[in-house]
């Protein structure tokens, strides 16, 4: 699986229109808090990708990033319950989206390890 920076990729209009093909309305970040930082906004997968790892992988790119860069947790939201579990997001408390309804709200923590000596 290749995972293509959207903001660095020089064919952005092609990667719109192939997320335009998804059967799936959501298409912006729904909780309105800017301080729960990294976010995930959506994960969406095709019929044909599903079953096959892709969420894990992405998820686990994004973990990577936001370790990189420092930070201590990563935020993500859903309507379902059991999904992100498995990727060891634990469920962190109920949020309103910006249309009113109710949406979980799940952690994951960051570990970094220090290998320098002394």
């Amino acid at each position: 699986m290749e995972i293509i920076d959207f903001y660095a990729s020089t064919d952005q209009n092609h990667w719109l229109g192939e997320i335009k093909k998804s059967d799936w309305s959501a298409g912006q970040d729904d909780i309105p808090k800017p301080s729960l930082t990294p976010w995930i906004g959506f994960v969406y997968t095709f019929p044909e990708y599903r079953g096959k790892g892709c969420i894990g992988e992405l998820l686990k790119y994004a973990y990577g990033l936001a370790g990189n860069e420092g930070h201590k947790h990563i935020y993500i939201s859903t309507g379902e319950t059991g999904l992100y579990e498995k990727y060891g997001y634990s469920f962190w408390k109920m949020m309103k989206d910006i249309h009113g309804e109710e949406s979980r709200v799940y952690i994951t923590d960051i570990v970094t390890t220090d290998n320098k000596d002394g």
